[in-house]
């Protein structure tokens, strides 16, 4: 008996991709963990070494002048350093919940389809709610294959 599934070579390219995808995103979630727990001891250190700062003339007068050159960026970069183990997990939740959602779309079911798009949207609206609206054009991959896959739904029942 032949199990054979015949799959069109998109499916095949997106399904490889999306696997490769969801590997790197594992590895990212758990960068972002680490990355996040090594910042937060390092801010410790220096916040015990900086007590007594704010009393150098000039000192408050310089952190606005910093905070006018880069226009909000500093505040966004510490609420993405702030929230980097909880972005961390959520990336690597949402990578599994997607890798789940690959496979049955792999194995031709349309089932699938929810979960690979639940696992795709999840980490971009964390993001949003964590960090505040920042847009990156690599918020378009997952855009992408969500609107692929779509396109590839009628080859699955």
């Amino acid at each position: 008996m032949n199990n054979f599934i015949k799959r069109s070579r998109l499916i095949v390219i997106i399904g490889i991709v999306g696997f490769i995808d969801v590997a790197f995103s594992i590895i990212s979630g758990v960068f972002k963990i680490f990355t996040g727990i090594e910042f937060l001891n390092i801010a410790e250190a220096n916040i015990n070494q900086s007590n007594g700062l704010d009393k150098v003339d000039g000192f408050e007068k310089a952190v606005n002048n910093l905070n006018n050159a880069f226009g909000g960026q500093l505040v966004f970069a510490n609420k993405l350093v702030e929230n980097s183990i909880i972005l961390g997990v959520i990336v690597i939740v949402s990578a599994l919940i997607s890798f789940v959602g690959l496979m049955w779309m792999w194995n031709l079911r349309k089932k699938g389809f929810l979960y690979f798009v639940l696992g795709q949207l999840v980490p971009i609206a964390s993001f949003l709610i964590f960090v505040g609206f920042s847009f990156s054009y690599l918020w378009l991959l997952p855009i992408i294959f969500i609107l692929l896959w779509a396109y590839n739904l009628k080859y699955m029942s």
